[in-house]
């Protein structure tokens, strides 16, 4: 079973750009909002199948397509040439289908929406043992308060709380008194009682670490 981490945080808080150092050969973008990747050399890092040629491994899928999802999230297993798997915006794979179907009147379409959502999480599940999954997502505030994954309508929240299948949350916190811009942008580690995070017990030796997935890849490594 793979590792999965939730990485939330607002827009522009750099859950993103904690992308910058994982090996793009050994990590794959399921870009679920289909938008530029906002990392230097990006266009020749994640490549898409158009924009490689036929013997070419491509590493980069935009899509908000959940069956489909699964089906790469099985190929890339298969292959063994991934570690990561970075779906960015995964709030989005619940609001997409939601504005597809807006004009449907009762409660099946968001029950739809939040088992395509459980199935995919679910398929990590089917993983290989050293792959992480990092689910890139906004936040909103939940009814109890906690701020946690931004969601579609009560029922992904009340019957799955999406939080309790990850197996850690990190969320990002921007720090403005740094002079430096590379040490404004950091991961909580730990919940401080208003946001849902967590990680295992002496996994991290801070309540922040930088936003760096790659760091966070060899922390999990090294704990495990």
């Amino acid at each position: 079973m793979a590792r999965t981490i939730g990485v939330l945080g607002p827009s522009g808080t750099g859950k993103t750009t904690s992308m910058r150092n994982l090996d793009h050969n050994r990590t794959l973008l399921i870009n679920i909002a289909s938008k530029e990747v906002p990392l230097p050399g990006s266009e020749s890092k994640y490549k898409k199948k158009s924009q490689v040629g036929e013997n070419e491994k491509h590493n980069r899928v935009d899509t908000h397509d959940s069956r489909k999802i699964e089906k790469i999230l099985k190929g890339a297993d298969k292959s063994g040439d991934f570690k990561n798997v970075v779906i960015d915006d995964i709030q989005y794979l619940m609001s997409f289908e939601f504005m597809q179907r807006i004009k449907e009147n009762g409660w099946d379409k968001f029950q739809d929406i939040a088992l395509h959502f459980y199935n995919v999480i679910q398929k990590t599940r089917e993983l290989r043992d050293d792959m992480n999954v990092f689910f890139l997502g906004h936040i909103s505030e939940k009814d109890d308060g906690l701020k946690g994954l931004k969601t579609v309508g009560k029922a992904t929240d009340q019957y799955l709380n999406p939080e309790g299948l990850f197996t850690m949350i990190l969320q990002t916190e921007v720090f403005m008194e740094e002079e430096e811009l590379s040490d404004r942008f950091k991961f909580m580690t730990q919940s401080d009682g208003e946001r849902v995070c967590r990680s295992p017990m002496g996994m991290f030796d801070s309540m922040y670490i930088p936003n760096d997935l790659q760091l966070v890849v060899e922390r999990i490594e090294d704990y495990y």
